[in-house]
């Protein structure tokens, strides 16, 4: 069952080490012929740097399909959602290593909300450690918010003390209910492009959470 899994994340990943095999060699002979026609200067610029952009987006690729297979297999082995948070938490570490966050679940009366995994910096990266549902906007409304200077105001109520300029909240869900959410923050000032780069894998990683915790709760 955990090889059936995590196959099309690994074959994924094969294909992008593949692709990289074929594709420097072929930028390689753009560039040879280039030179050979006595092309200008800019246009080899301009083949080494789709060289770069290309072979960037593939071991980008590469990097979140492995992060992607390793936590599925992670989470083949947890017992409890305890393990599942803390597995799910070092993928996260792993793929954001600049970044602090936490891991919230909504108690049985869905009236708190309380840190149960967290990574980086201090514990839960400034929220406190129980909160109420309503002071988080993207539990509030129900959707993902990236909160970062030039969009919205608005700041989240569950800090313990100044909310950072810029942080994830991304409410993650079970059999259609919202059980807690993923909030991740950082020092670094590019966040807010780092986010938006991750963000499907971040979406990804959120979803395992809803179905693996489907089988445990705390």
């Amino acid at each position: 069952h955990r090889d059936l899994h995590s196959f099309p994340t690994r074959r994924s990943s094969d294909l992008v080490a593949l692709s990289l095999t074929i594709l420097v060699p072929v930028f390689a002979l753009l560039l040879k012929d280039a030179q050979k026609r006595g092309l200008h200067a800019s246009e080899m610029d301009r083949i080494n740097a789709e060289l770069a952009r290309t072979v960037e987006a593939l071991e980008n690729s590469a990097f979140e399909a492995s992060i992607l297979a390793s936590s599925r297999d992670e989470l083949q082995l947890c017992v409890d959602l305890k393990e599942i948070l803390n597995a799910v938490s070092r993928a996260f570490a792993q793929l954001l290593s600049e970044s602090s966050g936490a891991i919230a679940i909504i108690d049985n009366s869905r009236h708190a909300a309380e840190i149960v995994s967290q990574w980086g910096g201090s514990r839960g990266a400034g929220l406190r450690d129980i909160f109420l549902p309503t002071e988080c906007c993207g539990l509030r409304s129900g959707h993902e918010r990236l909160r970062s200077p030039g969009g919205s105001e608005i700041h989240c109520a569950h800090f313990q003390g100044d909310a950072p300029e810029t942080y994830l909240c991304l409410p993650m869900s079970a059999h259609g209910e919202t059980i807690g959410m993923v909030y991740i923050s950082s020092p670094v000032g590019s966040l807010s492009q780092e986010l938006e780069k991750r963000i499907d894998i971040i979406r990804q990683l959120t979803q395992q959470i809803g179905r693996a915790s489907c089988r445990e709760r705390v």
